[in-house]
């Protein structure tokens, strides 16, 4: 039986990001089938294929990121680049960059330069701030979104101080949104026939991630700090526990028939109507509880928990979840190969379908490889592209 096709088939996208934001959005929609052409700086490229560490010769990272795309050279400070850039805009319909507000606009090919050339262009431009805000020309990371929008002081410990999130959610937000304001946009250009231009500012998609902060906020006028909301740990039945070797589990016993299920596994019948007190020091229910968890190693409370239904999970260290029965079972992971680094191991998208997607097979790319074979698919002779490179498009001539 023939492998089913990839459901973004048919999408042609030029990516100009990179980094982290970006390309973790751009590789989501290549791993469901889009073709993506990445736009490069003929010297240097993407900062992210330096970035340590290193197998063989290449960025783990890069290559975890630009798997399953083709990538252009382009010098888009030269007019020949630009010309290079509009070619291939005829055969792609999708644009996604993350300069800052008013780069692309000033060499001339921002959405307002090439909306009326390219009217069926969706052009998603993915930045801190975003086009529209008096914060449009900072610069920024992930730690400064995420300050910014509330979600760091929102977490960290009881005693108050904020901690910074152990995996980037303001640039990942960013991606997913954005991924998913392209995937409308598309839906949408197939109904009327029209681009669009989309605004993500990883700011906001941090601030997007707030309805339960908010509705307590909204409601009581309380604004909440580290650990002082139910599901960041203010409550016994929803918090971290630390085991007899100084390992951490989680419980989540939520609903009343999860918390009675642990006060019954626990022991503790006596404290079933006392779930929801307040998970600080001298609270007697809390303090039993701390006990209890300190009473066993981690490994032996995984053994207790197992055949139990109250919502208790380890807290895991990253090399104990790439081994996990879940995530073995799940596919989360998946062994490749690349042509000059070698034998490697992967994530793979989440989202699994039914009947399951063919893995992707192109490795992360060199820099500039598929330059002309990009430009020969819109058409341009031979000759039209080494009209190109003796103008600069591809960097200097000379190289």
């Amino acid at each position: 039986m023939n492998a089913p096709a990839l459901p973004l088939s048919g999408l042609k996208i030029l990516d100009l990001t990179r980094l982290l934001p970006g390309p973790f959005c751009t590789r989501l929609l290549a791993d469901l089938g889009a073709d993506v052409l990445k736009i490069e700086d003929p010297a240097g490229g993407d900062y992210a294929r330096y970035s340590p560490p290193i197998l063989g010769d290449q960025s783990m990272m890069f290559m975890l990121l630009n798997g399953g795309k083709r990538s252009a050279a382009l010098d888009l400070k030269n007019a020949a680049g630009r010309e290079a850039l509009r070619a291939l805009l005829r055969n792609h319909d999708i644009l996604v960059e993350s300069f800052r507000p008013g780069v692309l606009d000033r060499l001339g090919v921002g959405y307002g330069n090439l909306r009326e050339e390219f009217p069926a262009l969706i052009f998603a431009s993915v930045t801190g701030y975003g086009a529209q805000s008096p914060q449009r020309d900072r610069a920024g990371h992930d730690i400064n979104y995420l300050a910014l929008a509330g979600v760091i002081g929102l977490t960290g410990a009881a005693d108050g101080r904020p901690a910074v999130p152990g995996v980037q959610v303001a640039d990942l937000s960013g991606a997913l949104y954005t991924a998913v304001a392209i995937l409308a946009a598309a839906h949408g250009r197939a109904q009327h026939g029209r681009g669009c231009f989309i605004d993500v500012a990883m700011a906001d998609t941090s601030h997007a991630l707030l309805t339960v902060p908010y509705a307590e906020y909204f409601t009581t006028g309380r604004v909440a700090g580290p650990a002082e909301q139910v599901l960041t740990g203010a409550r016994v039945c929803y918090g971290l526990y630390e085991t007899k070797d100084h390992r951490w589990m989680s419980l989540g016993a939520l609903e009343p028939k999860f918390w009675k299920a642990f006060c019954d596994a626990a022991g503790m019948r006596h404290r079933v109507a006392d779930g929801f007190t307040t998970a600080r020091p001298g609270n007697p229910v809390y303090d039993e509880v701390v006990a209890w968890f300190a009473g066993r190693t981690q490994a032996e409370w995984i053994a207790f928990f197992a055949p139990l239904d109250c919502c208790c999970e380890p807290v895991l260290r990253l090399d104990e979840v790439a081994r996990h029965p879940h995530f073995a079972r799940r596919g989360a992971l998946r062994e490749t190969d690349h042509p000059t680094a070698g034998h490697y191991r992967e994530l793979t998208q989440p989202c699994r379908f039914s009947p399951p997607l063919p893995a992707p097979t192109r490795p992360s790319p060199a820099l500039g490889e598929h330059t002309r074979e990009a430009l020969g698919e819109t058409g341009l002779a031979d000759a039209d592209i080494d009209a190109l490179a003796a103008r600069g498009a591809f960097g200097p001539p000379n190289k």
